[in-house]
């Protein structure tokens, strides 16, 4: 359901207190295209995230490639969940450096996988507490604290980064294999897996 989820320098991405570059490093998939993500020295939430429809009592898995930014500040913990209009409070706080989940609010399931380069696919599973098109994901800076309950308000620095990619938001209780959307939804096929041959 996520769009753009390769670039989160253009609509439906909004942005607060945080400026977004396009293709500053290297992907998981071997492309450049994964985005940079820093602070303004705003007195604000730093956060970005990427709305959709939801619908009340059913689950959703939001996910999203994050590694560890290359500014001087560049913090270890960020936030990551659900838009609050959809979901209430259901967020969990995430180490980029040692791959563990600080506190977690309102959500069933937090899930980590470690990839090449210092990047994390990291994911949440909550249920939608109301029906609106203001639902979907949203990722936010925590001035490097395991905070995750609410959204800190606190002056930003422009060497504190994080670099982003593939962010997904799809119904399920669990974050299938990345898909890249454009400009509209994709409806996934089956993942199908097969072997050949008689040693098995």
């Amino acid at each position: 359901l996520t769009t753009r989820s390769e670039d989160i320098t253009v609509a439906p991405w909004s942005t607060g207190a945080s400026l977004p570059t396009a293709n500053q490093t290297t992907a998981p998939d071997g492309t450049v295209t994964a985005d940079r993500l820093a602070e303004t020295a705003s007195n604000a939430q730093h956060y970005i995230l990427n709305a959709a429809s939801v619908t009340l009592g059913t689950v959703y898995t939001a996910s999203i490639f994050v590694k560890k930014g290359d500014g001087a500040t560049a913090p270890d913990w960020v936030a990551f969940g659900f838009i609050s209009a959809g979901f209430g409070t259901a967020r969990a706080s995430f180490n980029m450096q040692t791959g563990a989940f600080g506190g977690t609010t309102g959500v069933t399931a937090t899930n980590a996988v470690q990839f090449p380069n210092g990047w994390w696919r990291v994911s949440v599973t909550a249920t939608a507490t109301a029906t609106t098109g203001s639902g979907g994901l949203l990722l936010n800076f925590t001035n490097n604290a395991n905070t995750h309950s609410s959204i800190t308000t606190y002056v930003g620095q422009t060497t504190s980064n994080v670099f982003v990619w593939g962010a997904q938001f799809e119904v399920g209780d669990f974050a299938t294999s990345y898909i890249p959307t454009t400009s509209a939804a994709v409806v996934r096929s089956a993942d199908v897996c097969s072997i050949t041959g008689g040693a098995f």
